[in-house]
């Protein structure tokens, strides 16, 4: 797959990871927000707490589950990211980790939130 459909389908599924989280009666602050080379599909807030948010799309049946696909080096920029936002903007708040997955298969898609799914 090239790049440009690769981007794409990245913003494809952060569109739909959004849209799955305000209908979880989630905030969206912030898409793609980027610190140097580092970038962090979405920031989210519910009850308080902010929420950095990973998301995969998947086309295909893979073997790997969507949130083994998260590297411990991404999981490092996203922590590393997500530190410079709450500094940048002064917030004094709880955070978390997410991932969210989406799979789309035979024309039906899934959306899988794993909720803390990696630690700062």
């Amino acid at each position: 797959m090239d790049s440009f459909h690769k981007k794409k389908q990245g913003q494809l599924g952060e569109d739909l990871a959004a849209k799955y989280l305000l209908k979880n009666g989630y905030t969206i602050k912030s898409k793609n927000w980027r610190y140097h080379p580092y970038e962090i599909d979405l920031i989210a807030q519910k009850e308080g707490v902010y929420i950095f948010v990973e998301v995969k799309l998947r086309e295909n049946n893979d073997l790997l589950e969507l949130w083994e696909t998260v590297s411990k080096g991404q999981q490092q920029r996203v922590v590393t990211a997500a530190h410079e936002y709450l500094l940048m903007n002064d917030i004094d708040c709880e955070s978390r980790f997410d991932i969210i997955g989406i799979k789309v298969t035979l024309g039906k898609i899934a959306v899988e939130h794993y909720e803390d799914a990696f630690c700062a």
